[in-house]
């Protein structure tokens, strides 16, 4: 045999030989690689791999140990393809096996984290027509396969996507196998309808501004929140200042969920009225905050009603004092304080005069620091006092300041005692 006919057998052998690796089923040419996909309820093994020929599978590209052909498959598991006699290591398709499995259920919220709830529970305004259907139920096969709904594990009815959901009944989801026509198995999800009535109250209230309402003035029934529509998701503060003419939502709080329907109050926020008033007070009676009237009133220094007074604070002339909004009401009252100056008719004053002294300005013989316009009794004129006009004795005045709205007369006694000037008798020649 001729050395070339002997290289032609040796390398036609060689390609042949080649020839008998295994060829992988592509289900998906858009991805990279081979890629052939599965449902659980298949229950699919390692034999239900697709590939030309007689084919064993190995867990890698020059392993000599197959696999078990019965073995189940492992969803993202890269397989290879290799012969019979194991000439094809190194050379050998691989394939990645994608099982569907059965949908997680997500809840209705797009912020869920992907996870498999048994129960949804839901809060509704009405049990009876809770307005959520099976197409509101968020499952982790809703971008990636074709969901159905059923009303049992196996067989059973398919239920369209609008079905309204019932409280207590339990629905199974399973998802199609894009590249093939197997569905997965059914994802099981009970559902719990709950309702809280929405707080009672009335819906228009009136607040005064000069108290500074805020939310939690709001008059309603109940564990309370705020929001500033009928389905805002944000929660407002209590503290939030109200404005005037705006309407705010408020929800019952329960047990189990927070109410739907919510309760419209709006609000109307009054500027305050102050009634201008005055009070008078005579000085000699040390009024103090606590005679203001009305006397059981709550005063302050200030219309923003800062800090309330010490019913013993002494009242200050021409000082303003505000009394405390009454319940319901936008109105207070200012007073100014007027401190009357009480009058002074001086001090018991006591004279002695001689019969034949000349006459004196009795208003300036008054101790003390008396008024000028009062008036004495007996008359005199000109405030006059002559001793000699008297009798030797005791002479009695009375000297009177008379008073104001707020203060009495003042009235003080000065007494005189008029001594007889010693009588040495007439001239004698």
């Amino acid at each position: 045999m001729s050395l070339f006919l002997f290289a032609f057998i040796f390398f036609s052998g060689t390609y042949s030989y080649g020839q008998t690796c295994p060829t992988v089923e592509d289900q998906n040419t858009t991805d990279p690689g081979n890629q052939q996909y599965f449902c659980d309820s298949q229950i699919p093994e390692v034999q239900d791999l697709t590939a030309t020929g007689e084919v064993v599978w190995y867990a890698d590209q020059t392993g000599t140990t197959p696999i078990a052909s019965t073995q189940l498959l492992a969803d993202g598991t890269i397989y290879y393809a290799g012969n019979v006699d194991g000439t094809c290591a190194g050379s050998r398709e691989s394939v990645t096996a994608t099982i569907y499995s059965q949908p997680d259920i997500l809840g209705i919220k797009e912020t869920t984290t992907k996870q498999s709830l048994p129960t949804l529970a839901f809060c509704v305004a009405d049990v009876n027509n809770p307005d959520i259907y099976l197409s509101n139920i968020r499952t982790s096969a809703d971008d990636s396969g074709t969901i159905q709904w059923y009303d049992s594990q196996t067989g059973g009815n398919i239920l369209p996507a609008d079905t309204e959901l019932v409280n207590g009944a339990t629905y199974w989801v399973d998802q199609e196998n894009p590249y093939g026509s197997c569905r997965t198995n059914r994802r099981s999800v009970k559902i719990q309808l709950n309702s809280e009535p929405a707080p009672e109250g009335e819906p228009a209230q009136d607040f005064c501004a000069a108290n500074n309402p805020t939310l939690a003035n709001i008059v309603a029934s109940g564990d309370v929140r705020y929001f500033v529509s009928e389905t805002s998701v944000t929660e407002l503060s209590p503290a939030t200042p109200l404005e005037d003419g705006k309407t705010y939502y408020l929800a019952s709080v329960g047990d189990i969920c927070v109410s739907v329907e919510r309760l419209a109050v709006t609000v109307t926020v009054d500027d305050l009225t102050i009634i201008d008033d005055s009070q008078g007070f005579c000085e000699t009676e040390n009024a103090t905050v606590a005679n203001l009237e009305p006397t059981d009133g709550v005063w302050y220094a200030d219309a923003q009603f800062t800090t309330p007074l010490d019913a013993g604070e002494a009242l200050v002339h021409g000082e303003n004092y505000f009394l405390e909004i009454a319940e319901g009401s936008c109105t207070t009252t200012e007073v100014t304080a007027d401190i009357y100056p009480a009058p002074d008719a001086g001090t018991p004053t006591e004279l002695t005069y001689c019969s034949n002294d000349p006459a004196v300005d009795l208003f300036a013989q008054i101790e003390g620091t008396p008024d000028p316009a009062g008036t004495f009794e007996p008359a005199l004129t000109n405030n006059e006092f002559n001793p000699a006009n008297y009798d030797a004795g005791e002479v009695e005045f009375t000297y009177t300041v008379e008073g104001n709205e707020y203060c009495e007369d003042a009235v003080n006694t000065i007494t005189i005692t008029i001594v007889a000037a010693p009588d040495a008798g007439t001239p004698t020649e």
